[in-house]
């Protein structure tokens, strides 16, 4: 009975062994697209010929000429393209200047056909 007894202690005792190195196994696994999606500063960056600027809600109702259009997209913080680069707004997105403002200040954003949001230049948030 002694020996039966320790048979099913032991396999117990790997059972459990086996289920916790497992689970921590699973749990501390890095998933690298959610770190660098949370590790950006800002969630809606376009990055426009040097210009670092940040996506608002801020509607913009008159536009100036088109400056550019979004040609590289990533959440990852180690692809950045420094021209029409985005890591929110997708590959194709028109960008456009605003009236009476200057390009480095501000930016307008076509989120949809004739919609349009102001993207500000990063110095500018404090």
């Amino acid at each position: 009975m002694n020996k039966r007894k320790n048979f099913i202690v032991k396999i117990v005792s790997m059972a459990i062994l086996i289920f916790t190195l497992t689970f921590t196994a699973g749990c501390s696994k890095n998933n690298s697209n959610y770190h660098e999606e949370k590790s950006w500063a800002f969630s809606k960056i376009i990055i426009l010929n040097g210009e670092t600027y940040v996506g608002t809600s801020d509607d913009v109702t008159s536009i100036d000429k088109k400056i550019g259009t979004i040609k590289y997209f990533s959440t990852g913080e180690t692809n950045i393209n420094d021209t029409f680069f985005s890591n929110y707004y997708k590959v194709g997105t028109n960008l456009y200047s605003i009236p009476n403002v200057s390009t480095k200040d501000a930016i307008a954003v076509e989120i949809s056909k004739n919609q349009y949001i102001k993207a500000i230049n990063k110095r500018l948030i404090h």
